[in-house]
């Protein structure tokens, strides 16, 4: 099992971390092996474990704190510089895409891709949960289960 450091508000991320600590997929602590940067909200240096990090594009906080860990990063955003943003947007369902292929923690490539979610689009906080999820080796087919 990995670990999951959520910093932020991710509107749903309570809700997301508690199913995947239920699945076994990942446990939240400080000092994880998966850190999320949401909202803003940034930390100081990151653990020495830390492998990854996924984190909003348009905050800068979150770009130099990636920048300086030199660690496997994801940004998800709505511009097409990240790696994982919307493709479609309704009030009931969306379509994110995976606009650059990255290695999951799990060391399994996530290609690019569009994943449909039944669950309404439009705000990064599902799309951290989606980057995360993936990061944390989640199966597309079974994102929607943990995300929406």
């Amino acid at each position: 099992m990995f670990s999951i450091e959520w910093h932020g508000d991710g509107g749903r991320a309570a809700v997301f971390l508690e199913r995947l600590r239920q699945a076994g997929v990942a446990e939240p602590r400080e000092g994880a092996a998966l850190v999320v940067l949401s909202g803003g909200r940034c930390c100081g240096p990151l653990s020495a474990d830390s492998r990854m990090i996924v984190f909003e594009g348009a905050d800068a906080a979150a770009r130099q704190t990636a920048a300086a860990a030199a660690l496997p990063a994801v940004s998800v955003g709505l511009t097409g510089s990240d790696g994982v943003t919307y493709s479609s947007m309704g009030s009931d369902a969306c379509l994110v895409a995976v606009e650059r292929s990255f290695l999951s923690l799990t060391g399994l490539t996530v290609e690019e891709q569009e994943i449909a979610l039944p669950c309404p689009g439009g705000d990064t906080a599902l799309l951290l949960r989606v980057a995360a999820a993936l990061a944390l080796g989640v199966p597309a087919a079974q994102l929607w289960s943990f995300v929406c």
